[in-house]
């Protein structure tokens, strides 16, 4: 549940384990993740303002120890938000769909605004792979919040979280992403 401006906080607080952590180690790539809505608020809300903010300060520092950026775009909850602790937008994330369109736009904003201030960032579109796995599901005449189909199985019961599945979909968007590899026809799993 942590926000991006947090991990800055720790980041940017000298002998936070944070801190030395990502400065006394030899990184590639450092991956960021942001809290699951955050992303998709308003653009004018400050809880987004503060999290890009902190995405283009801790790429700064990411980039200043050698590594590049990883943005890990979120997925959608499996029907959508069904109430959140932003109550006055209780209603932009009514289904999957909606709040992976909201989360791509957050994503690909934070990501251009990185890159505006001069740093190197990559996308791991991981929900972009859960909502390819739906759309295949709803172009088959399925029901994606179906209990039993392949969408509905990404998730644990809390229809939010990934289940072992779709843990396993996050790390090959990842492993994609950093090494330019497709993992089609892998057999590890």
């Amino acid at each position: 549940g942590m926000m991006l401006d947090d991990h800055w906080q720790n980041v940017n607080t000298s002998g936070h384990q944070w801190n030395t952590t990502l400065r006394d180690n030899m990184w590639d790539y450092v991956v960021l993740q942001d809290q699951s809505q955050v992303p998709s608020l308003p653009t004018n809300d400050s809880y987004w303002q503060e999290s890009k903010n902190a995405s283009i300060d801790l790429s700064e520092v990411i980039e200043d120890e050698g590594a590049e950026a990883v943005l890990f775009m979120t997925w959608g909850r499996r029907s959508g938000e069904s109430g959140t602790q932003w109550h006055q937008y209780a209603n932009i994330n009514q289904n999957f769909t909606d709040m992976q369109e909201r989360l791509t736009e957050g994503y690909v904003r934070f990501a251009e605004n990185i890159t505006s201030a001069g740093h190197t960032v990559w996308i791991a579109p991981v929900g972009l792979a859960y909502q390819t796995v739906h759309d295949g599901v709803v172009a088959a005449g399925g029901d994606p919040t179906a209990s039993g189909n392949l969408f509905y199985d990404l998730y644990t019961s809390d229809g939010s979280h990934p289940s072992l599945s779709g843990s396993y979909l996050a790390a090959c968007v990842l492993h994609s992403t950093v090494t330019g590899e497709t993992c089609v026809g892998s057999n590890d799993s």
